[in-house]
């Protein structure tokens, strides 16, 4: 077995070839001094809006007395 063999696969190359899967759709921000943020599974980030995108994965970060509400793709 060679050298090249026993590398683990990096996780940013795995997480590029990942086509992402939108779960649900955001219906409602209210923010607070900052931006309500998605950070992607690649780690981009973007500021999210009504009516955005959220895909599996995302992770979403809001500021102290903001909030978001999102639609999933069930209807929850």
């Amino acid at each position: 077995m060679s050298d090249s063999q026993n590398i683990p696969p990096n996780p940013q190359i795995i997480a590029s070839k990942i086509q992402p899967e939108q779960i649900g759709i955001v219906s409602t921000i209210v923010e607070g001094p900052n931006p309500i943020i998605a950070k992607a599974i690649d780690g981009i980030t973007r500021i999210l809006n009504i009516g955005e995108p959220i895909y599996l994965h995302d992770v979403i970060t809001t500021a102290e007395n903001a909030y978001i509400k999102i639609i999933l793709d069930d209807d929850t």
